[in-house]
């Protein structure tokens, strides 16, 4: 019983999953505009630009999350509420090409923090079996939130591209001050160019179904679902550029019928702080491309 009680009160990566649950329950304040997605989303959709910029200055909350894949996503598209007017939803198209599923971290982290799915999520998402486990698994993968806690200190005081810092961030939760970390950028570049995310690509027909069933049931509720495809980043050359237009062109036929705002190609190798995450100006340049499509 110790266990529960020490994730919800010690900070740990994943704390702003009670964030993003705290506040889609907070009928009080409401935002207009409400961007999913994960931690590329964090560093590169700047929703206090998006609140300056847009003509009629809506309210933004952008509740990325470490590791929130899209299949997290939408396990919040029911708790949205009525007044939103517009979900953007960062989407990375690789995943698109393997199964559903959720990492384990971020399930114990919905479990901790009391999420509970409803019918209406089980039939857009299918995951109740991975979050339907029994509470002591989850109390063990959580074990280490202790460790967790004391982390979270000292990369507050040592690192100042610290993450945490901005985690209760509503609209720019970007983690990275400057605009580079080269040996990062070096090391992760070297690690994703071993691998082709793009070779054979396809669509798998459970992704296809869970956006549709998605568009579907915004379209019904008069809310706007947009599918906000995430840059690559230039310098991951293990992919032909035949091979990624050729993904990027079956995405756009699979959901034409979606509002997409195509990022895919937009930055240059200088606007990431590592291999995948935009730096300041990426996000600057995602989040103007954001704004001219609407």
């Amino acid at each position: 019983m110790v266990t529960p009680v020490l994730f919800r009160a010690l900070p740990n990566d994943y704390m702003r999953t009670k964030l993003i649950i705290q506040t889609l329950k907070d009928t009080s304040e409401v935002a207009e505009v409400i961007i999913l997605g994960n931690s590329r989303g964090m560093n590169g959709v700047n929703g206090y630009m998006l609140e300056k910029e847009l003509s009629d200055h809506p309210k933004v909350y952008n509740l990325t999350s470490t590791g929130q894949q899209l299949s997290e996503s939408a396990l919040y598209y029911t708790m949205i509420p009525t007044e939103v007017k517009t979900v953007i939803q960062c989407i990375d198209i690789d995943l698109l090409s393997k199964p559903i599923d959720i990492k384990t971290s971020n399930s114990v982290a919905l479990h901790m923090y009391r999420y509970e799915m409803d019918n209406k999520t089980e039939e857009i998402v299918p995951l109740k079996k991975t979050l339907d486990k029994p509470f002591f698994i989850y109390n063990y993968e959580a074990r280490n939130c202790l460790f967790a806690g004391l982390s979270y200190f000292l990369r507050k005081m040592l690192d100042d591209d610290d993450p945490d810092v901005f985690a209760l961030d509503l609209r720019y939760p970007s983690s990275h001050k400057s605009l580079r970390n080269d040996i990062i950028y070096k090391q992760e570049i070297e690690e994703k160019n071993k691998n082709n995310m793009f070779a054979l690509y396809t669509i798998l027909p459970e992704w296809k179904k869970l956006i549709d069933t998605s568009y579907i049931y915004f379209k019904q509720r008069n809310i706007r679902y947009c599918l906000l495809i995430m840059p690559y980043n230039p310098d991951i050359i293990s992919s032909t550029n035949e091979e990624k237009e050729y993904a990027l062109s079956l995405f756009k036929k699979q959901f034409n019928d979606i509002f997409l705002i195509d990022c895919f190609n937009l930055l240059r190798p200088e606007d990431f702080y590592d291999a995948i995450h935009p730096n300041n100006s990426g996000a600057e340049k995602i989040t103007d491309m954001v704004i001219k499509s609407f």
